[in-house]
């Protein structure tokens, strides 16, 4: 990731190293050798958990017990999350979801097949939250000036985009804070893992900061429940360390993660309006993407040796952790989707291929990689986080249940 000159000035980028290195120092690692046979492990996480409820795990799990640092939870997460409102079936009034964010071409042709390669989810914000959903990936953009966005203003045509337009940012704020508003305690990690402004960027992050300022129905605002500099003191390599006690204590519900290339210029845009609310996400956290298309077996051995070499930088506590400029020792994102080869995308689009979906892709491949996931957690590897697409199929796969009941088992287990 390049980072402009005039966006991070060189002491900035030499002292990425030095802030890890230091924050390791107060970093506390739980690991442990595996007990039992991993078969029961695994299969003991598909029994029916009946001592939590999804919308508020986490005080049901360790009311009492807030010691424990959110970066040794296990928690559930979604991949391009915001992508439930993709309509992929041309119905009697509307066709396939077709328009895109400022900076990307619109396909004149296979306009559906496009629609289901994009669409990762069909459960909204609000239900996945009701869930147990604690992650959140989401891509901001522009939507053009046209269609149903012709004549609107600049607050409605920031929108969460996964190529196609999604929904205003201000609604998918709206929903996690009317959860919030419910259940303060949850903390929910918000990762804005691109913010694509190919024009006119400082007005764009401007209404970004202002979206994440806006106070909803006389409650506070999404930056008003963040993890500040200011409320949390704890450098952005750090966050992991930050325990329940401690959010909880503060009344803050969210990390709210942004990506380097953009986080040093919204600070300095947000210091001249309000407050800001933004850590850096390249140094609270890493997301490796295992580039292994839809070979599952691939995806397992790949995703199983990145927290391998994890376990070792932890281990060793040193600068190393910094690898192609994320955060190895961080919060942690176990990356378990898979999609279809470029070659495939293009046939898909093209019609000649058939049965073509990430719907249809994450029905094969999710048994299979979540049971992996546990089982990494089973042989004692620092799993943390992980993301799929359509969590919820195939049915009965009881993703997100299974990962949170990994939080009274790998305490013994690991």
């Amino acid at each position: 990731m390049s980072i402009p000159a005039t966006e991070l000035d060189s002491s900035h980028r030499v002292s990425r190293f030095v802030k890890v290195a230091a924050a390791l120092a107060v970093s506390v690692v739980l690991l442990g050798a595996c007990r039992g046979a991993l078969d029961d492990f695994v299969q003991g996480t598909r029994m029916q958990a009946t001592d939590f409820d999804t919308r508020s795990w986490m005080v049901d799990l360790f009311d009492g017990r807030g010691e424990i640092a959110l970066g040794d939870l296990i928690i559930p997460g979604s991949h391009d999350s915001d992508t439930s409102v993709v309509v992929t079936e041309k119905g009697p009034d509307q066709g396939c979801s077709q328009l895109v964010v400022e900076g990307e071409i619109a396909s004149p042709v296979g306009k559906c097949a496009i629609a289901k390669l994009t669409k990762t989810q069909d459960r909204s914000i609000d239900k996945q939250l009701a869930d147990g959903i604690r992650y959140f990936d989401l891509r901001v953009g522009v939507a053009p000036n046209k269609g149903a966005y012709k004549g609107a203003s600049d607050r409605e045509r920031l929108v969460t985009q996964h190529t196609l337009v999604l929904e205003p940012l201000v609604d998918t704020m709206g929903k996690i804070l009317a959860f919030s508003s419910q259940h303060p305690k949850e903390q929910v990690i918000i990762h804005f893992q691109k913010l694509q402004f190919p024009t006119n960027r400082d007005r764009w992050l401007k209404v970004f900061n202002d979206v994440l300022h806006e106070k909803r129905d006389g409650g506070p605002s999404v930056c008003e429940r963040a993890w500040t500099e200011e409320a949390i003191s704890v450098e952005d390599a750090a966050l992991k360390t930050v325990t329940l006690d401690q959010a909880w204590g503060a009344g803050l519900s969210y990390p709210v993660l942004v990506a380097d290339d953009q986080v040093v210029r919204l600070k300095e845009i947000a210091a001249a309006h309000e407050a800001g609310c933004y850590r850096n996400a390249n140094m609270a956290l890493a997301t490796p993407w295992p580039q292994a298309d839809n070979d599952v077996p691939k995806i397992i051995q790949i995703g199983q040796k990145y927290l391998t070499d994890r376990q070792a930088l932890l281990k060793d506590g040193g600068p190393g952790c910094d690898i192609e400029e994320e955060n190895w020792c961080g919060f942690f994102v176990s990356q378990l989707q898979s999609k279809p080869p470029d070659l495939q995308y293009a046939a898909c689009v093209a019609k000649t291929e058939p049965g073509c979906s990430i719907l249809e892709q994450a029905t094969k491949t999710n048994p299979t990689t979540i049971d992996a996931f546990i089982t990494w957690v089973g042989q004692g590897l620092p799993a943390n986080i992980a993301i799929v697409d359509y969590y919820n199929h195939p049915s009965g796969v009881d993703y997100a249940k299974r990962l949170i009941t990994l939080n009274t088992r790998s305490r013994t287990s690991r």
